[in-house]
């Protein structure tokens, strides 16, 4: 049994030698030689520092001025022969917007006029035997009421007994009963404040509607805003701009304007404020609500400065290129522009790597690719 299991052990120390004993002879140096031979292309772009002109350009959408939501404060239908009320139809200034039907209402305010009108037929012969010096003034009064005319102001009592009079007879209660009707008849239409364009719309010719609910909303349509975050500390240079310059996405100027207010708090999480900026179109440049913009001012000159995409700087820091080795350099961040920063602490013909390495060691070789 003995000479069994030393035979066995044999064995198994035979098979661990074929395996092992090449693994020990292979040289400690081959593994660092592979990874000093092996080459790391990365790129890189060429700098020349000079003379930048900075520009901050922020992005924001075209919005309407004074919009509007359109209320009637009596109930009704809008007439069948109501204007259009769909979204995007526009409107001159003056012109009636909504027309609720009042037959019913125009004859309450006939009835109540013609009744306010024998009212005062009953009380002239009493002013005429107590007060006859002002009898012409009423009868010019009472010949004045007209059933489909708005009533004119009552002629002003020359003694307080006449005032009395009036008062008993119920001229001035009737009066102002007829005038009150006359305010809400007027309130079955909806006059249009300026010319302007429908962009929200929840009802349609023949709808019910009820006093206070909203049933358009409007805005001019020859006036628009334009709003936009600003970054903080930028919001000087727009302050102070006489002018910024309108640009779509694609690159085609559209017209100007300038800063009109911003919001007094700020957003924290991008650290920027809301600002509102007028639009002047140029000539045959249309503009529609909603469309995005950059808006544009020019900024300072910057000295000696070299241009980078963001991606090249981390942590003010940016990786050399010189001689198969990449090395660190610290430069320091004077401004940005779209996906750039402009930084300084480099010199002419500094060849930066654009996507960093992550952790180089000094061993590595690398190969440059110019971009």
């Amino acid at each position: 049994m003995k000479i069994r299991q030393v035979i066995i052990l044999i064995s198994l120390l035979a098979v661990l030698g074929i395996i092992y004993v090449p693994i020990l002879r292979e040289k400690p140096n081959d593994t660092a030689t592979k990874i000093q031979d092996e080459k790391f292309y990365i790129p890189v772009i060429t700098v020349e520092p000079r003379e930048v002109k900075q520009d901050f350009i922020v992005y924001g959408q075209i919005l309407p001025s004074q919009p509007i939501d359109v209320q009637m404060e009596v109930q009704g239908v809008i007439s069948q022969d109501n204007r259009s009320l769909k979204v995007g139809t526009t409107f001159r200034k003056g012109e009636i917007l909504v027309n609720l039907e009042r037959k019913e209402a125009a004859y309450n305010l006939l009835a109540r006029r013609s009744s306010f009108a024998t009212l005062v037929a009953t009380v002239l012969p009493d002013i005429s035997i107590d007060f006859p010096s002002e009898r012409k003034k009423w009868e010019k009064y009472l010949s004045s009421i007209r059933a489909t005319e708005t009533l004119a102001p009552l002629p002003v009592p020359s003694t307080e007994k006449e005032d009395m009079l009036l008062k008993a007879r119920n001229i001035n209660t009737e009066y102002y009963a007829v005038k009150a009707l006359e305010t809400q008849f007027d309130k079955y239409l909806y006059v249009a404040p300026y010319d302007g364009v429908i962009v929200q719309s929840n009802v349609e010719n023949g709808s019910i509607v009820s006093p206070g609910a909203r049933i358009l909303s409007i805005a001019r349509n020859d006036n628009y805003e334009v709003k936009a975050p600003i970054k903080l500390e930028w919001l000087d240079y727009f302050r102070n701009a006489s002018s910024v310059t309108m640009i779509t996405p694609f690159g085609d100027t559209v017209g100007s304007g300038k800063l009109l207010r911003n919001a007094r708090s700020i957003n924290t999480q991008t650290q920027s404020i809301d600002g509102f900026f007028s639009l002047n179109n140029l000539p045959k440049k249309d503009l529609i609500q909603g469309m995005f913009l950059n808006i544009l001012v020019s900024g300072p000159s910057l000295e000696a400065v070299s241009v980078l995409p963001e991606n090249a700087v981390v942590n003010n820091t940016v990786q050399i290129y010189k001689d198969s080795l990449i090395v660190s350099k610290n430069v320091e961040i004077v401004g940005n522009q779209k996906d750039s920063v402009f930084v300084r602490g480099l010199q002419n013909y500094d060849r930066v790597v654009t996507d960093p390495f992550i952790n180089p060691r000094p061993d590595m070789k690398f190969i440059a690719i110019e971009k």
